[in-house]
């Protein structure tokens, strides 16, 4: 299995609530700039929730294909 990190970015003038859900086969080990987050073992998911209108999230230990 494939192990790395991944950022998500967005760029926006109007803040609103986002709800991302980001493929991995296991939990990972941490999420940075996430207001809140959760694993969705059920779906092999990363379900990050923020809201803003600029903002980057970081996933530690994303599990995927090689």
């Amino acid at each position: 299995m494939l192990q790395a990190a991944g950022t998500v970015s967005v760029a926006g003038a109007t803040a609103v609530a986002y709800r991302l859900r980001v493929k991995s086969f296991q939990a990972p080990n941490a999420v940075s700039g996430a207001d809140d987050w959760s694993y969705d073992a059920a779906n092999k998911v990363v379900v990050i929730d923020k809201q803003g209108a600029s903002f980057a999230v970081t996933i530690d230990g994303l599990t995927g294909y090689p």
